[in-house]
């Protein structure tokens, strides 16, 4: 929630919208849901509560932009924030599921996985994006042969 409270207080984005229920990675031991807990940080650091829109049902990032789409009606353009290893799929998914509107695309700033994860995560990020462009849930990314030798080198690794 940190970059998009930055986005927020430079005047980039009037609304801010969390989503997620819960992460099904991570065990945060939150007792509240995903967006209620980045509302509160984002409340807590003086974005006023009726600029923040919470879509608290989402358990992966299709649903993140499916539920969140009768909030999107009207909107010409909109900056998404999430964790780098992400940025990708989010994107794609952005793209298959609207029309119209200009998706800016911007990292987050904390990055909660633990070095050791980064290689097991990023082969999960691959086969996922892999497999939801199958399903037509999310667009289709060009890969090079470089990031598909990456991943067929990582993926020997790590057994």
């Amino acid at each position: 929630p940190q970059r998009g409270l930055e986005l927020y207080k430079a005047g980039f984005a009037p609304y801010l919208i969390a989503t997620g229920e819960r992460s099904l990675t991570e065990e945060s031991g939150w007792d509240k849901t995903l967006a209620n807990k980045y509302a509160e940080y984002l409340i807590e650091n003086g974005v006023d509560g009726s600029h923040i829109i919470i879509q608290n049902r989402s358990l992966n990032t299709l649903e993140d932009v499916t539920f969140s789409l009768g909030t999107l009606s009207g909107l010409e353009r909109i900056i998404l924030v999430n964790r780098p290893i992400q940025q990708r799929r989010g994107y794609a998914t952005f793209q298959k599921q609207t029309t119209g509107i200009i998706l800016i695309n911007t990292p987050s700033i904390e990055e909660t996985m633990l070095e050791g994860q980064l290689a097991a995560r990023s082969v999960l990020e691959y086969e996922k994006i892999e497999r939801y462009a199958e399903k037509g849930d999310i667009e289709k990314p060009v890969v090079s042969d470089e990031v598909r030798e990456a991943y067929e080198r990582l993926k020997a690794i790590l057994g």
